[in-house]
């Protein structure tokens, strides 16, 4: 019965103490770096656009993936999909529809491709593709 008692008045007491110092000086350190945060940002935003880089440049150089349109004699359109240069998807035909049927444009295959890629640079593996999909990007034959 004693510990009932105890242990909740323990608890009350450990709730009410002022926190260390060295918490205060972290929270004053998050404080201080989100403050920076929002200086910095409000800098880059205040920057006149002809000193700014062009985001096509500066996004292709940094994402982890890319693509690359091929063609295949006497079958179609198919697409890659790379890693640092190396080839981790080789799609020469439609997925997700009975049979093997190549993309018919060059078009198609790389709305396909760029439709892929965007879902592996956002991080959704497996990237599958459904019909429904298919359908939206109007590449089925």
């Amino acid at each position: 019965m004693k510990f009932y008692l105890l242990f909740p008045l323990g608890f009350l007491i450990a709730c009410s103490q002022e926190p260390s110092t060295q918490t205060t000086e972290k929270m004053q350190q998050k404080e201080d770096t989100s403050g920076k945060n929002q200086e910095i940002e409000n800098t880059i935003v205040d920057l006149p656009e002809s000193e700014t880089t062009a985001p096509e440049q500066s996004s292709k150089s940094e994402e982890k993936y890319t693509y690359r349109v091929i063609h295949t004699e006497n079958i179609g359109w198919g697409y890659e999909i790379l890693e640092h240069e190396s080839v981790i998807i080789k799609q020469i035909y439609i997925p997700a529809i009975q049979g093997n049927h190549a993309f018919s444009t060059e078009k198609d295959a790389q709305k396909t491709a760029e439709f892929i890629l965007d879902k592996m640079n956002n991080n959704i593996f497996p990237p599958t593709l459904s019909k429904d999909e298919l359908t939206y990007l109007n590449v089925l034959p």
